[in-house]
């Protein structure tokens, strides 16, 4: 199914909501989504860039322990995480 156009925007590939239009990340999830990362038991991870010049890691939301890899799940969908350009995290399906 296509994604929903949207004026300024294209719609979240996970929930369908609308978001700016992003030309470097077509197909990242919304910011909404990215909360919902889990790895494959449902466990809720968070993503964050190790440090200003790079570097991607990921935690255990509940207990801050290390999330080894950067593969996620958001609704049942297979995610990856990965820097964006010029510093942050995108997560888009795989």
């Amino acid at each position: 199914m296509p994604f929903p156009m949207e004026e300024n925007g294209i719609g979240c590939p996970i929930c369908r909501q609308p978001v700016d239009k992003n030309l470097r990340y077509p197909r990242a999830v919304c910011p909404d989504c990215i909360k919902k990362a889990a790895d494959p038991a449902g466990r809720p991870v968070i993503f964050f860039n190790e440090s200003l010049s790079g570097g991607i890691s990921g935690l255990y939301a509940d207990d801050r322990s290390p999330y080894k890899g950067t593969d996620c799940y958001i609704n049942g969908i297979h995610c990856r995480a990965s820097e964006a350009h010029m510093g942050g995290i995108v997560i888009e399906p795989v």
